[in-house]
């Protein structure tokens, strides 16, 4: 039985001096490993369509429990990827994240349609590599169930917010002025005890909070809650986009619990 989809390859590992495993990212059953035989040869037909990062049509048909690819026909190769070292880093980390993420025979369109459009931007290289980075981690981070609360101060419960910190472990925020009173000493008259120890309890027993200026904290809620389309249709300062991009990161790690190698070394080359 032969079944045909459209798929992005983030993953190449070597099976044989010819033969490759791919992993595809599907949006139909997810993240499926695919046997490609001769895709190694120079001179293989499906070769241009098995390279990282490719995105194609594949013809696939199952042998036992395996998957083995019989046609392939690229749709875009994403290049300029390819003649950038950081574009390529940069990507090689968000294949990275995403295989870890994916999970098998479970629909993933919309994970697939954040990566194709990710690696498209990064590509086509109209925007920051840390603005994309961020964007990506913080919708990544809210597809896979880890959207944090950005509405509200979780002490005071106020909605008019436009600096404050971020509690990381559990992603909600804190705001600027009761950010201020854990400063306070606990007689203060200011303070009610009571109060001070629901500060204290989110925020002097971790040491996981990330302070948002106005522009980090805007950028986050946009990336959260934009149109798929419209993730990466922002800007921002210098300064701001510094405190986005390295509080999306830390957010995402935090939930994935676990690093990875590909951002190391993305960041040794910045």
């Amino acid at each position: 039985m032969l079944i045909e989809l459209k798929g992005l390859v983030i993953r190449t590992a070597t099976f044989t001096e010819s033969d490759k495993i791919l992993t595809l990212l599907t949006a139909e059953h997810g993240k499926i490993a695919v046997g490609a035989k001769g895709a190694r040869s120079i001179k293989s037909r499906v070769r241009s369509a098995t390279e990282l990062y490719s995105y194609g049509s594949y013809v696939l048909y199952k042998k036992g429990n395996y998957y083995w690819l019989r046609e392939s026909e690229l749709i875009e190769n994403f290049f300029a990827l390819r003649t950038d070292l950081e574009k390529m880093a940069l990507a090689a980390y968000v294949c990275e994240v995403v295989d870890d993420s994916s999970m098998e025979n479970m629909p993933e369109g919309d994970l697939l349609k954040l990566t194709l459009n990710t690696l498209y931007i990064i590509s086509k290289g109209t925007k920051p590599l840390s603005l994309i980075k961020g964007a990506f981690e913080m919708r990544l981070a809210a597809q896979l169930g880890f959207m944090p609360n950005l509405s509200s101060c979780a002490v005071c419960g106020s909605d008019c917010i436009s600096t404050a910190c971020l509690e990381i472990m559990n992603g909600r925020i804190v705001c600027a002025r009761c950010c201020e009173k854990i400063s306070n000493r606990p007689d203060d008259k200011a303070t009610s005890r009571g109060d001070y120890d629901a500060l204290a309890d989110i925020l002097c027993q971790t040491t996981h909070i990330c302070f948002l200026s106005p522009g980090a904290l805007a950028a986050m809620r946009y990336t959260i809650s934009c149109s798929p389309e419209r993730l990466f249709a922002f800007t921002l300062e210098a300064d701001e986009l510094k405190v986005f991009a390295d509080t999306a990161e830390r957010f995402l790690l935090n939930q994935l619990e676990r690093n990875f190698k590909t951002l190391d070394f993305y960041k040794s080359i910045l």
